[in-house]
């Protein structure tokens, strides 16, 4: 009202000049708070990854219990008072587990399913098929029998290697096939790892002549020769590991860990951590396996290396809640 007859009394001119002066002033947008916020913290992630991803998990699980205990609260009939102990455990295993377990973890992931690497395989699946011998077949144009075979060695008519691709076999070879200075499970363990990522990388060649019905079979395989090369790739095939292994190891160790330190910070026994175990393990897993693989699938396909433990963090605020209500379930 007091603006309507303050505008009312004054000229067009007068108007214009005080929506100029009214539009020239600095607003509040919180698009723009937001936005600095998140500069900030990405610049954070790039000097000093580690302890921001730790800071965010320890907050992020402090904000899942105390939604856990939120929705408790709601559901009871009598009134109860904030248990902040519950939340400072819960914000500790976010601290000095989940966060430094998960940073390391994503950053093995991501150094063992490099782009590195994967030039390294696809340089040594290049390097040996050159080394292979080739054969030629001659058949009798009336029968279409054999007439000869001819093996001509790789030596005899082009060089076994290039300089690059001698120096990638050099590579693997120091790095996988050298075992003089390992010891049995660190040899294990590298040849393990070298065959996923050989089965991962490495390209995919026919070394099969082709005959008469392999030539009808081409039209007919287009369609699905199509759908391998666009979805079956190197890409996929890392990401589905990825899920695999974290679902299968870092889970597992994950729920393991909460239930143990949070079980432990409460001042109680060993054995109250086994009966925790064994009364709760394979319903939360089982829950995990319900909600992360397709969430750890976007993760490691679409998300950058950087914010994966926030992406993971995010949307661990519900799944932290649930984790939450496991853990405490029994006092209520």
């Amino acid at each position: 009202m007091v603006l309507s007859k303050f505008a009312s009394k004054l000229k067009k001119p007068q108007i214009k000049r005080v929506r100029k002066i009214i539009e020239e002033q600095p607003t509040f947008q919180f698009s723009n708070v937001f936005r600095k916020i998140w500069n900030k913290y990405n610049h954070w992630l790039e000097i000093h990854p580690k302890p921001t991803n730790i800071a965010t998990a320890g907050v992020l699980f402090f904000a899942g219990d105390v939604l856990s205990q939120v929705i408790e609260h709601q559901q009871k009939t009598e009134p109860s008072k904030f248990e902040w102990d519950r939340a400072l455990r819960m914000t500790l295993f976010g601290v000095i587990f989940f966060g430094p377990s998960s940073y390391y973890w994503y950053k093995w992931l991501d150094k063992t399913f490099s782009p590195a690497k994967a030039n390294l395989i696809q340089s040594v699946a290049l390097a040996k098929v050159k080394q292979q011998p080739k054969i030629s077949i001659e058949l009798n144009p009336t029968t279409l029998e054999t007439k000869s075979v001819n093996v001509v060695p790789a030596t005899s008519t082009t060089p076994t290697s290039t300089p690059s691709t001698s120096a990638a076999m050099e590579a693997a070879d120091s790095v996988y096939m050298n075992s003089k200075n390992q010891n049995y499970l660190l040899q294990a363990y590298y040849n393990l790892e070298y065959r996923v990522l050989e089965w991962v990388y490495a390209p995919t060649t026919n070394t099969k002549s082709k005959t008469t019905e392999d030539t009808k079979q081409e039209t007919s395989e287009d369609s699905q020769q199509t759908w391998k090369e666009k979805y079956w790739t190197p890409k996929m095939r890392a990401v589905l590991v990825k899920v695999f292994l974290d679902e299968t190891v870092y889970s597992n160790i994950y729920i393991i860990a909460l239930f143990v330190i949070c079980t432990l910070l409460e001042g109680k026994r060993l054995k109250d951590v086994e009966e925790k175990i064994e009364g709760q393990w394979l319903s939360t897993y089982l829950a995990d396996l319900s909600v992360w693989p397709v969430a750890q699938y976007i993760n490691f396909f679409y998300v950058p290396a950087r914010l994966r433990i926030v992406y993971i963090s995010a949307l661990s605020l519900f799944w932290n809640a649930f984790l939450s209500k496991v853990q405490n379930g029994a006092h209520h």
